[in-house]
């Protein structure tokens, strides 16, 4: 064999092993440190409204169900800056990112990279100016200094204190000797409830108690003391953790996952933290699409050349990554659990609105993350049917019912749906069917065409081709058909007109519609139906009209003078029986029922003057027809109010008087717009009345003006008592200057 095929040989194996070894690390790996395409590292800077929780229902529609609030929103923007930030370097080069010597990567000049370099020796305070980095990274490669940079726990405890306004000197997120959290302290902090450490992996793994568990955990109550995100997994996902209709790992998980959460992982070999940056939840039909349904996230992954894009640009970070591995089922195949720093001790009321319904349920207090069973009773309101709970808040607006869990983390309102009982009439023409005799099948002599001897006649029946055939009977001829209305549909609490429509039958007179087969006439063309008794407990009924008939076609019956409703037994009532003069028309609603049903606008028709601005009584006339008669009449006020410049009241100025010993009564000129738009002297007993303050001594009197009748309100005036011989008992010279003017 030459060198040049054993050369051959030996490269096609040592690919074939090196895919092998590939493939068994990805296989440990919790999720693939690098995407497959520059694409998965494309990233946009998202505006505010990006770091929230969308929902799609299976049908497109879009709602948002959650924005982030400042102290998350600043969080996603610390770890998206860190990842964002652009550099390179003149020189290539490499350098320790570990302990261990043989971890070590390559700079290449002339690259672009994206986001603080990798690295778990020298994790500082990240920098986030380009100009920085750059200037850092070309001392290194001069080795002039030595390469800073964050790796994916360090870059998230960062951010999360960024967000939260923590100081340098604080100990939030990080260890005893104040160096921050290492991936495993926060699945430990999250699961704990309280701090201290775990020996784990051979190591003591310490940690505060900043953090919580994401998520509703059902029957699930021994991750406190779980060692490791799989162990925590693998018990949510059981068939048998959350009661029947409470959802599952995908609802009450990772669906409640928003941005500023970590996704950890932690097994014992590896662990990975990784920043939420925002959520797209998808649904099937009414669950979740664990496959579809994605958590967007940035984290920074170590260094691997896989991560270079034909010497264009390189990143060791994820921005934004929405991909296939980022689906809710494959986080959790992969072991990650979600964990959070943010709203840990907040609870949210769900509250009931019945919309006309009683019995409402008390309302619920939940905390974060729980479920909650709604009322199991469902509501009752006369001539409703109850369809469930709508909540308000919702985005897609799911309709609930009773005893089903609710589990959104936000203050909800749950709004009774209903739809109102109806009744289908339909119009029966009321004539009996002929029962048809049956045919009597016996016969003494042989069947037609068979011999007694059992032979077959193979000749046929005889014929007598000179026989004219028997005439027809009336029972061969055909019913007529009777024409009846078309049927309607009631709804409960509004009258209805039956159809005028008087259906015809040859021979025959209409009498009326009749509620029972055969009966007497109930109901006439045209008649008002109210009876709601039939649904008043039932979503939908029947109502069978039929038809009421007279042999003989010689009567003649005026079924309009039947069953007629007088107006008396109609209630009209209006919104309001006064307003106040503004200068604007003005007239109340007017509700019009019989028997606690709505009547239809072609019943009656309402009459009313087309001046509704003066001050004054104004009259309304309601007039009834089809099948009702009558009128009423109704009144209203629109009053002056005499404090009110649009009702321009003057009161010409009282002179001064003398006094005399006893009270002195006054009585001052008034005027104001009357019921004809003009300016008017009103007058006392009928517009207005008086009072008198003060006017037993010398000294300044009060008038007190009362508005009665047409006008309202109280305003006053002065006048001045002086004594004997200076008093001028006629007006003063400025008598005609009045204390308020009008135009």
């Amino acid at each position: 064999m030459s060198r040049k095929a054993l050369k051959k040989i030996i490269k096609v194996s040592l690919i074939a092993v090196m895919a092998a070894v590939f493939a068994v690390s990805s296989a440990v790996e919790p999720m693939p440190a690098y995407a497959s395409s520059k694409s998965d590292y494309k990233y946009d800077q998202p505006d505010y409204d990006s770091y929230s929780v969308k929902e799609y229902d299976d049908a497109g529609n879009k709602g948002t169900l959650y924005k982030s609030s400042d102290e998350r929103k600043k969080t996603v923007v610390m770890m998206n800056k860190m990842a964002n930030v652009e550099w390179k370097v003149k020189t290539s080069f490499s350098y320790r990112y570990a302990t261990a010597s043989t971890r070590k990567t390559k700079i290449r000049s002339g690259i672009k990279y994206y986001g603080l370099p990798y690295t778990q020796l020298n994790r500082s305070h990240p920098m986030t100016s380009s100009k920085k980095v750059k200037k850092m990274m070309i001392k290194a490669s001069k080795g002039e200094g030595k390469v800073k940079g964050v790796d994916c726990s360090y870059a998230v405890a960062y951010s999360i204190r960024t967000g939260k306004n923590k100081t340098e000197s604080s100990k939030y997120l990080s260890r005893n000797n104040g160096t921050l959290y290492y991936s495993a302290s926060y699945f430990f902090d999250g699961m704990r409830s309280s701090e201290g450490s775990v020996d784990f992996a051979g190591r003591t793994v310490r940690f505060r108690d900043d953090l919580d568990k994401v998520g509703w955990y059902g029957k699930y109550k021994g991750f406190s003391k779980a060692m490791t995100t799989a162990e925590v997994i693998n018990k949510l996902k059981g068939d048998r953790n959350y009661p029947d209709g409470a959802g599952d790992i995908f609802s009450n998980v990772y669906a409640k996952v928003r941005p500023g959460d970590v996704l950890v992982n932690l097994s014992s070999t590896e662990a990975h933290v990784i920043m939420v940056t925002g959520l797209k939840i998808k649904y099937k039909g009414d669950k979740i699409d664990p496959d579809k349904s994605r958590i967007i996230i940035t984290d920074q992954n170590k260094p691997n050349k896989r991560f270079v894009e034909k010497k264009k640009w390189a990143s060791s970070w994820r921005r934004n990554y929405s991909g296939p591995w980022a689906s809710f089922r494959a986080l959790m195949d992969l072991g990650y659990i979600p964990v959070t720093a943010f709203d840990r001790d907040k609870t949210y009321t769900v509250s009931y609105s019945s919309k006309g319904g009683i019995e409402v349920p008390s309302e619920h207090k939940k905390e974060v993350y729980d479920n909650v069973k709604l009322g199991k009773k469902a509501l009752e309101w006369t001539g409703h049917t109850f369809k469930g709970w709508r909540a308000e808040e919702d985005p897609l607006h799911k309709l609930y019912q009773p005893g089903d869990y609710y589990d959104r983390d936000i203050d909800e309102t749950m709004q009774a749906e209903w739809t109102t009982n109806k009744c289908t009439i339909i119009y029966d023409d009321g004539v009996e069917e002929a029962e048809e005799e049956p045919e009597d099948t016996a016969d003494t002599e042989d069947s037609e065409g068979t011999e007694e001897d059992g032979s077959q006649d193979t000749e046929g029946p005889d014929e007598d081709p000179g026989e004219e055939p028997d005439d027809v009977s009336d029972e061969d001829i055909p019913e007529e058909e009777i024409e009846v209305p078309e049927e309607q549909t009631k709804n409960f609490g509004k009258s209805i007109n039956l159809s005028s429509n008087i259906p015809e039958r040859k021979g025959y007179t209409f009498m009326g519609w009749s509620l029972k087969e055969g009966g007497d006439p109930d109901y006439y063309p045209g008649n008002l139906y109210v009876d709601d008794s039939m649904i008043e407990d039932s979503e939908h009924e029947t109502v069978i009209l039929y038809a009421v008939w007279k042999e003989g076609e010689d009567e003649s019956v005026d079924l309009s003078s039947e069953n007629i409703i007088d107006a008396e037994d109609v209630d009209v009532v209006m919104s309001d029986e006064s307003f106040t003069y503004d200068g604007k028309s003005h007239k109340p609603k007017i509700s019009i029922s019989y028997k606690g049903n709505k009547l239809k606008k072609e019943n009656y028709k309402i009459e009313i003057e087309k001046n509704k601005k003066r001050i004054g009584e104004h009259f309304i006339s309601v007039t009834f027809s089809n099948g009702m008669q009558g009128t009423k009449i109704l009144s209203y006020m629109i009053k002056g109010d005499l404090t009110d410049p649009s009702t321009k009241v003057t009161v010409i100025r009282i002179g001064n008087k003398i006094y005399e010993g006893i009270p002195i009564r006054p009585e001052p000129l008034v005027y104001a717009l009357d019921g004809d738009g003009s300016i008017s002297n009103l007058k006392k007993g009928r517009d207005f009345d008086l009072r008198y303050e003060n006017n037993d001594a010398v000294g300044l009197g009060r008038i007190w003006i009362d508005g009665t009748g047409n006008y309202e309100g109280t305003i006053s005036v002065m006048f001045r008592i002086r004594p004997g011989e200076e008093a001028d008992n006629k007006y003063n010279s400025r008598k005609l200057k009045t204390e308020r003017k009008y135009s």
